[in-house]
């Protein structure tokens, strides 16, 4: 997880240590994807889990998972 949040990092240019950063840095890659003529992706997930929150709780589950 960390490697790949370093390397989303460096490729957005974005600093990921909240969860707006790494939506900031989801949303450059999805740009930049669609800039390159990428329109569509499947990534066929069958399940999609999903626990309602808040921004201060994300950016905690982020920096605890961020810190090891």
């Amino acid at each position: 997880f960390n490697d790949y949040m370093a390397k989303l990092g460096e490729v957005s240019d974005t600093e990921i240590r909240r969860f707006t950063d790494l939506q900031t840095a989801l949303t450059k890659r999805l740009d930049h994807f669609a800039a390159h003529g990428c329109k569509v992706s499947d990534h066929a997930l069958d399940v999609v889990l999903f626990a309602e929150s808040n921004e201060a709780e994300l950016d905690n589950i982020l920096a605890r998972r961020l810190a090891g």
